[in-house]
């Protein structure tokens, strides 16, 4: 799922790139929530994506990865900005209601939902 989360932004930015504009496509990666009974596989979870998104070169470190949970927020200076340079978002429940980021174009949900409604 995240490789083709990646292929799908690349792909993005190709064509942003391609027609002057600056955007830099943002995924949207939602891991399991920590409340679960499964803690420390969801723990498991976050830090196999996290180890996966280093091989492909983005981190925290190089402002490629942004994290937004209630214990643990990085990189999220200006993240709606249109070309800030952050390529994927770690987050578990919903954002904040009202957030705008037109440049978070890809979702990638890594959890289980059981409501309809709550995923759409």
């Amino acid at each position: 799922m995240i490789n083709a989360s990646l292929d799908r932004r690349e792909k993005l930015a190709i064509k942003y790139q391609e027609i002057g504009s600056n955007v830099n496509p943002l995924v949207l990666v939602q891991i399991a929530n920590s409340d679960s009974n499964n803690n420390a596989f969801d723990i498991s979870i976050k830090q196999r994506v996290e180890e996966l998104l280093l091989n492909k070169g983005i981190a925290y470190e190089n402002g490629k990865l942004a994290v937004w949970l209630s214990d643990d927020k990085q990189n999220l200076e200006n993240i709606v900005a249109n070309n800030n340079e952050v390529q994927i978002l770690l987050f578990k429940q919903a954002i904040a209601l009202g957030w705008d980021c037109p440049r978070a174009q890809i979702l990638c949900m890594l959890r289980e939902i059981g409501s309809t409604t709550f995923k759409i």
